[in-house]
């Protein structure tokens, strides 16, 4: 992960072009890679991430990625991207690990290493789609909003 974080900040990049997509796809396997070394290690990993007391809504996956994506684009221009991306994950952080940081490729990676009882796949992806729509938005309503 850190190799494609280097490469490029999560949610600085959108999702209409093949160059873009493919580095989705790329993050979103490197994801899937960490996460099945991280599960083989620590197994409790899959009890955490499915513990029945947090709240998983759709909602909170589409709305999480809208902010987050809305939150990167609109602090740019105000303050180091570095320092910006790290403190918009650590005011997420409460929930944002139960929703692969509400990035879609990582929430599409966490959904198919850890499955949880209740959240099927299908229902993953199509929550996966709605993130990526939501993570547009947010990019182009920031955007538009802070338009020079």
């Amino acid at each position: 992960m850190a190799l494609v974080l280097a490469a490029q900040d999560p949610f600085d990049s959108d999702y209409s072009s093949l160059r873009q997509i493919s580095a989705h796809l790329v993050s979103s396997l490197a994801a899937m890679l960490g996460l099945w070394g991280i599960v083989n290690i620590v197994p409790a990993t899959g009890v955490f991430v499915c513990e029945p007391l947090v709240p998983w809504h759709v909602s909170i996956a589409i709305v999480g990625a809208f902010g987050m994506s809305w939150l990167t684009t609109a602090a740019r221009p105000r303050m180091p991207p570095d320092q910006a991306g790290l403190m918009i994950h650590l005011a997420f952080f409460w929930i944002a690990p139960f929703y692969g940081f509400f990035h879609a490729p990582w929430f599409l990676a966490q959904a198919i290493v850890l499955p949880c009882d209740g959240r099927p796949l299908a229902q993953a992806i199509i929550v996966m789609l709605g993130m990526v729509i939501a993570a547009s938005a947010g990019r182009r309503t920031a955007t538009w909003l802070y338009a020079d």
